[in-house]
Parts: C-alpha cells; sequence; structure tokens
C-alpha cells in the first residue's frame, strides 16, 4: 500500500507519525507513574496527553487514507477539530493547575480562565449546527477560539510571573516561551513556500508539541522526586518527633517513678521511725518494771511484739512491690495475699477465693504498693469485724481501668448510722492517691462489697 505514496508524503507524514509515538510512550510512562503515585496533577498531564494521542492517531489516519485534509469528508475535519479543541482544553487545566492561580489574588484570572474553558466546550457542539444546520463555514469561529486560547496563554504566562516558590512553574515557562516561537513560525511560514523542503507550517506546531511534552514530562518527574524526598523527610521528621514524645514521656514516668519512691521511702522512715522510737520507750520501761511490775511488763514486751511484727510486714510489703515493679513474677499479689490469708483468717475458718489479673502490676510502684495495701486493709476489716464465711477479691482490667472487687456475706453495717473507721477512710485515701473510686455498699445480715475503679493507660 505504501508504493503509491511519493516520497514527499511521506516525509509530510513522519513529523506527525513521530510526535505520535513520543506521544504515546510519554502517555504509557506517566500513566504508570500516576497509578504509582496518585497525584492529581499527573493524572491532568496523562488525560492532556490522551487527548493528544487521540487528535495526531485521528490526523494520521486521515493523512495516509486522503493524503491531505482537505480531501477527508465534513465529519472527520469537525472530529479532528473537536479533538484539537479538547487537547487545548486539558491543556489549559493542566497548566493552570500545574502553576496554582490562587483563588483570592488572581480572581479575575481564574475567571476568565473559567469562561474560556466553558467557551471551548459550548464550541464543540456548535461547529456542527454552524456546518450542518447553517450549511455554513465555521472558520471565523475556528480563527476565534485559537485567537482567544492564544491571547489567555500569553495573560497565564505573564501573571505566572507573580507566583513564587512553584518548581514546575520554571518549566511551565520555558515549555510555554517554546511553543510560542514554533508558533509564531508556523504562522510566518503560511507566507513562504516551505514545501519545496518537504514541509508544512503545522511541522512547526508539531515541534512545539513534543518539545513541550518532554520539557512537561522532566516536569512531572522533578515534582515526584521532590514530592518523595519531601515525604521522606516529613517521615524523618516524624520519626524524631515521636522518638523525641517517647523520651519525654520516659523521663516523666522515670520522674514519677523517683517521686512515688521518694513518698514510699518518707513513709516508711515517719512510719516505722515512730514505731522503733515506741519500741525503743518501751524496751527502756520494760527494763525499768520487770522485777517490780512483771504483769506490766509482759503488756510492754506484747506491744513490742506486735510493733516489731509491724515494721516487719511493712518492710517486706515495700520489698515485694519493688519486686514485682521489677518484673519479678513469682512473688506475685495472689501469693502474697495467700501468705497474708493464712496470718489473719487462719484461726477464723474464713475461705477466700481470688480473680487476680497479674499482668496489671508492672512498672508502677505506687500503683502496686495502693492497691496491695487497700486489700489487706479491707482483709482487715473483714477479719475484726465482718464474722463472714466466705470472702471474693477480683482484681481485673477494662479499657482504660483498673477494677477492684472485694465481697464478704458477713453480717454486714448500716451504712447510715456508722461512721467510716480508721480502715475504710484509709482505703478512700489510698484510691484518690492513684486517681481512682471506692464505693462501699453493705447490706445487714447479707455482707459489704467494697467497688473500686482506677484510671489506667493500657499503654
Amino acid at each position: 500500500m505504501l508504493e503509491v505514496y511519493s516520497s514527499d508524503d511521506l516525509i509530510k507524514i513522519l513529523p506527525y507519525v513521530f510526535t505520535f509515538g513520543a506521544t504515546l510512550i510519554l502517555l504509557a510512562y506517566q500513566t504508570v507513574s500516576y497509578y504509582h503515585y496518585r497525584d492529581s496533577l499527573l493524572r491532568d498531564f496523562c488525560v492532556y496527553l490522551f487527548s493528544q494521542t487521540c487528535y495526531l492517531s485521528l490526523a494520521i489516519w486521515m493523512l495516509l487514507v486522503f493524503k491531505s485534509y482537505t480531501e477527508s469528508s465534513q465529519i472527520l475535519l469537525i472530529a479532528k477539530e473537536s479533538l484539537e479543541i479538547l487537547t487545548y482544553f486539558f491543556y489549559l487545566i493542566y497548566t493552570t493547575n500545574a502553576i496554582g492561580f490562587d483563588n483570592k489574588k488572581h480572581k479575575l484570572l481564574r475567571t476568565i480562565i473559567k469562561a474560556t474553558l466553558i467557551t471551548m466546550l459550548i464550541y464543540l457542539p456548535l461547529q456542527l449546527f454552524v456546518i450542518y444546520g447553517l450549511e455554513t463555514s465555521n472558520i471565523f469561529i475556528f480563527t476565534s477560539i485559537r485567537l482567544l486560547i492564544f491571547a489567555l496563554a500569553i495573560l497565564m504566562f505573564w501573571q505566572s510571573f507573580k507566583i513564587k516558590n512553584n518548581r514546575i512553574l520554571t518549566y511551565i515557562r520555558s515549555a510555554t516561551m517554546i511553543y510560542f516561537f514554533f508558533g509564531v513560525a508556523s504562522f510566518t511560514a503560511m507566507f513562504f513556500d516551505i514545501q519545496k523542503y518537504h514541509m508544512v507550517p503545522y511541522h512547526f506546531i508539531l515541534i512545539g508539541v513534543i518539545t513541550d511534552l518532554i520539557i512537561f514530562s522532566i516536569a512531572m518527574s522533578d515534582r515526584i522526586k521532590h514530592q518523595i524526598i519531601d515525604a521522606q523527610q516529613i517521615a524523618k521528621d516524624k520519626e524524631i518527633e515521636l522518638q523525641t514524645i517517647q523520651y519525654k514521656q520516659e523521663l516523666v514516668i522515670q520522674e514519677q517513678k523517683e517521686e512515688y519512691r521518694r513518698n514510699i521511702a518518707m513513709d516508711l522512715h515517719d512510719d516505722i521511725g515512730a514505731s522503733l522510737s515506741s519500741i525503743l520507750i518501751y524496751s527502756e520501761l520494760a527494763q525499768k518494771t520487770i522485777l517490780s511490775k512483771p504483769t506490766a511488763t509482759q503488756n510492754i514486751l506484747n506491744n513490742i511484739s506486735v510493733l516489731s511484727k509491724e515494721i516487719s510486714n511493712k518492710l517486706s510489703d515495700f520489698i515485694w512491690s519493688l519486686k514485682i515493679e521489677k518484673g519479678i513474677t513469682q512473688n506475685n499479689l495472689k501469693q502474697r495475699l495467700l501468705d497474708y490469708q493464712q496470718l489473719l483468717f487462719a484461726e477464723l475458718n474464713i475461705t477466700c477465693t481470688y480473680e487476680i489479673d497479674e499482668t496489671i502490676l508492672t512498672e508502677n510502684l505506687h500503683l502496686i504498693r495502693n492497691l496491695l495495701l487497700i486489700i489487706k486493709e479491707a482483709m482487715n476489716n473483714i477479719a475484726k469485724y465482718s464474722k463472714a464465711q466466705n470472702v471474693k477479691i477480683s482484681l481485673t482490667k477494662t479499657p482504660g481501668k483498673i477494677n477492684l472487687l472485694i465481697k464478704d456475706d458477713g453480717i454486714g453495717f448500716d451504712q447510715n448510722a456508722s461512721k467510716k473507721g480508721n480502715g475504710l477512710s484509709n482505703m478512700v485515701k489510698r484510691c484518690e492517691s492513684v486517681h481512682g473510686t471506692c464505693k462501699i455498699t453493705s447490706i445487714l445480715g447479707i455482707g459489704t462489697t467494697v467497688e473500686i475503679q482506677i484510671e489506667h493507660s493500657d499503654s
């Protein structure tokens, strides 16, 4: 089939074919890039490339079949014209979004751009009406539309110099100036006989188009490259920020731990110091009365024994709390309470059952110690006053909460008539010190229930 074409015909078609091939390759590459990076401007560029590819494919087909556009049918000429206008349409959308005209600073320009785009869309069905409805030429409308696009391009180019810190703008200005140069060259060539060089004026436009597309492709690659760099920098900054926050949180936690230790050490110093002072006084008194008042001396010695056991118990609780904080899990809460139960309930025939979530007792010495002391205080109250036979102690965790339940089946007490003793008051104070609430419910003849909820982070 190629034998029917002269060398002049083929040379005229080759620039179209070359431009089409380059556009198709760029379209494939940029489409893959868009599906990878999902950049909105890259999407606009792909749409522009697609419209350019469609226009060039139809133009090449018409030249191959008819050798000249003038020999083509009217409907093909309209299709070619429509595709060319759509190419300009998507070109304006792409360049407008790439430049990024501000809606407030460039309100008039944005309005002109929108009006031009609407006019171009109106032109597509209008040319059908002019040609088929009025049966006349559309050369006047054709020229007016292109002049409008040309004027808008110059206006956008001029206004773009007011925009700063836009990387892609340099590429767009370069591409626009090159396209403008070849557009002028194409217009000038209409007044000269360039066919002897196997060229037509539109070849200059094709050179401008392919140059534009290459420059735009470089611009988009540069844009994606810097987006990746920016994203990596943002991720790095966020990682540093997160590490800084974690470090500060660790410092706060460490300071809290140290504060808890200082408070506990002070409490132990005051409490044990007072007990030791009492033991010292009792010892001196016992020495004085051991011969003259043996009965009184025996009572004094009993007091010394009680105080010694209390000191030993308090020190033991403190050491246990430290071991739990450091993760020595064999010293768990349930075993601690079982040991205390043997000491407290041994002669009272009280059965005690436990439901303990040991994972709660980690890394918070203040919480560990207060939970232990709250439970021991409740067990003391049960042993002294409740006359219970069964006791249930439950320590569980729900999102953001630690739940402690202590329930007995003892005689209960009248909450309206009774005042809170030191035991109950101490339990409430200890709850408040660990940001918790304490609810005590007692029914005469049925028993007493202590419900405690403590705010606690799950992290």
